[in-house]
């Protein structure tokens, strides 16, 4: 084999090795430590309809927008599932309209019972 057949060979490896590098590996961007220690400012909401603060909807449509892909909103809905069961206080009635008081009508804050391997 040739000296500059031997050197093509090497320089199309690199430029595939690069490529394959820099194609992004697909990653969940869910943070449950995100969606559970900042539901705070959406509590006097869920828990009363009272008063929806000023950082509730920044947080839901943060939270809806980590569910960019299927693995992702399921992930979502896990991590808000487990939001919503540790604090009792939180109201079914509240919790659906809260999505669309934010401008965010298909995102569902998930309840006790709510399948969410059943997400799309």
């Amino acid at each position: 084999m040739s000296r500059s057949t031997i050197l093509l060979k090497l320089a199309c490896t690199t430029i595939l090795l690069c490529i394959a590098l820099a194609i992004p590996v697909t990653k969940a961007t869910v943070s449950c430590s995100y969606i559970k220690d900042n539901i705070g400012p959406c509590l006097e909401y869920l828990e009363s309809g009272q008063r929806l603060s000023s950082g509730c909807c920044p947080y839901i449509r943060k939270v809806n927008s980590m569910g960019v892909t299927k693995a992702d909103r399921k992930s979502v809905c896990e991590c808000m599932k487990s939001a919503v069961i540790a604090d009792p206080g939180i109201l079914g009635l509240y919790a659906l309209a809260l999505p669309g008081k934010c401008g965010v009508p298909n995102f569902v804050i998930p309840r006790a019972f709510t399948d969410c391997s059943k997400i799309n």
